[in-house]
């Protein structure tokens, strides 16, 4: 298998493991994830928190404070611009 191939197949493994796990489609935001955001934005006086997950060529953002969105497209999202991601982004300005 190339590396194209391998780098598809991990990320569509990854994926299902998200959906496994019931955040992408999550119908309501998800408690733990709720109050990390809010802890990490009252530690650190960020105006903006959120924590996203990346499922193709969308970001999926989850648990936002300080922001009205739900999902990011490519030319509108921070980590898919950054590339081949693996380890959390923080994105501080």
């Amino acid at each position: 298998m190339n590396g194209v191939a391998a780098a598809e197949r991990t990320e569509a493994e990854r994926a299902a493991r998200l959906r496994e796990y019931g955040v992408l489609e999550a119908a309501a935001p998800i408690a733990a994830l709720e109050e990390l955001v809010r802890r990490a934005q009252d530690v650190a006086r960020f105006p903006v928190a959120w924590i996203s997950f990346i499922d193709g060529a969308c970001e999926r953002l989850h648990c936002a404070r300080g922001i009205d969105a739900g999902e990011a497209t490519g030319a509108e999202s921070l980590a898919l611009a950054a590339g081949d991601l693996r380890e959390p982004l923080f994105v501080v300005y």
